[in-house]
């Protein structure tokens, strides 16, 4: 089968780069050697190594993680709903400890949650970071794991508890130039009812302007249970899905990236997206939600 001989290349590629170490090793007890250099392509070497050997198992085993670590890998979290909990407490679940118990994951928040008070504290508490260029390219350069929710402030005027429509927006693609510049993992993660937590005053005509001058849309006022900050249970429940993983890497001979990579792999992550969502939506307790992708330039209703 496709596993087995997965595993046979993998093996013979393992047998290599210990011929390689054997002989790094051998090299490196010349005393006219470059003695550093020699350690530090041997430490590159086992890594490899390492990484081989758990494809190796994973083949034979019959099945891979979706997250691995030291693995750079990219979750994109959506919807964005009004507050999106589910982002950082999903790595805090039992079922996220089990499945990628070494997984070092960062939640990237905008920068208006570090100083709005109780939001705030919810997301010193949960060890995010201002999501931003640097931070991101920090995690993946340290082949870490990531977690974003690209809908952003776009999405939360779209948020609603009530209706059978959800809105993604998909007009934000720098997660997706850098993926393709680190080689990451793209993950689509989709939380079902996560729009049924909270909902914001609604004054468009307020909030709009004040999201252009401030960087966000004030004024915000979450409301969840008895009008407070506090989420609302929804009737089935939140169900976070994972998805099939995206391996970015670019069509260009000399790994750069071009605009039509970033536009195939946009493709390709918001169509796995919409896939999720239809083959879910009825198990989740949503049967009848229906699933609006929007553009850049696109209106999502009542902005």
């Amino acid at each position: 089968g496709t596993g087995d001989g997965t595993a046979a290349i993998y093996s013979a590629a393992t047998a290599a780069v210990d011929e390689a170490i054997s002989s790094l090793t051998a090299a490196g007890l010349d005393p006219t050697s470059d003695r550093l250099s020699m350690i530090e392509a041997k430490e590159s070497l086992e890594k490899a190594k390492a990484v081989m050997q758990r494809v190796v198992h994973e083949a034979k085993a019959g099945k891979a993680p979706t997250i691995r670590p030291n693995q750079p890998t990219i979750i994109g979290f959506h919807p964005h709903g009004i507050i999106p909990y589910n982002a950082g407490l999903m790595t805090l679940t039992k079922e996220w400890m089990e499945a990628f118990p070494d997984v070092s994951n960062h939640m990237m928040t905008d920068f208006f949650t570090h100083l709005l008070p109780l939001m705030r504290d919810l997301s010193q508490w949960l060890g995010t970071r201002e999501v931003s260029r640097v931070s991101i390219a920090r995690a993946l350069g340290a082949r870490e794991c990531c977690t974003l929710v690209p809908g952003g402030q776009k999405e939360i005027f779209s948020s609603r508890s009530w209706g059978n429509k959800l809105y993604i927006y998909r007009g934000h693609k720098g997660f997706i130039r850098m993926a393709l510049e680190y080689r990451a993992r793209l993950v689509p993660a989709l939380s079902m009812g996560e729009w049924e937590l909270m909902d914001n005053i609604h004054l468009p005509i307020i909030q709009k302007p004040a999201r252009k001058l401030l960087g966000f849309p004030a004024p915000f006022v979450p409301m969840g249970r008895f009008f407070l900050p506090i989420p609302k249970a929804p009737p089935h429940g939140v169900t976070v899905v994972l998805g099939k993983p995206i391996d970015c890497i670019p069509s260009t001979a000399d790994g750069s990236v071009t605009r039509e990579d970033v536009e195939l792999f946009t493709k390709r992550y918001f169509d796995a997206l919409a896939s999720m969502f239809e083959r879910h939506k009825a198990r989740c307790g949503y049967p009848h939600m229906e699933l609006i992708m929007l553009d850049k330039g696109e209106r999502i209703p009542d902005e």
